[in-house]
């Protein structure tokens, strides 16, 4: 079990990834923010984020995944799984466009939930 001390130096190492996030990299939050971390401190993260995740309204529904298909993405079709987020996620850009305006929103969301719980007020 961590400290309070443990978890929040943990904290503050992952609110100072999200805040190094290289928007013209075409990987997500999970891709930056993970890389290069290990063990315990890669397990932390992973966890806080996906509580970040359900908590934001816009939320797609799958952890991989969490920013929804734009809708310039969205056509009709008789394949039902032609729409998932792991498509735009491949298709498309992931900090242009509609697309990137929610994936910043998300990360914007992140930090400030982490923020709070640095400072008492969550997790």
């Amino acid at each position: 079990m961590k400290t309070n001390m443990q978890e929040k130096e943990l904290l503050i190492n992952l609110l100072k990834s999200l805040n190094n996030i290289d928007y013209h990299k075409d990987s997500g939050i999970c891709n930056q923010v993970l890389h290069g971390v290990y063990s315990d401190e890669y397990t932390f993260r992973l966890r806080f984020l996906r509580k970040c995740f359900v908590k934001w309204p816009d939320y797609s529904g799958d952890a991989a995944y969490p920013v929804k298909n734009p809708s310039t993405l969205l056509f009709k079709t008789r394949h039902p799984f032609t729409n998932t987020p792991s498509k735009a996620y491949k298709r498309l850009n992931c900090w242009k466009g509609e697309y990137g305006e929610s994936r910043e929103r998300l990360l914007t969301f992140i930090k400030n939930e982490v923020r709070v719980s640095i400072n008492g007020g969550g997790e």
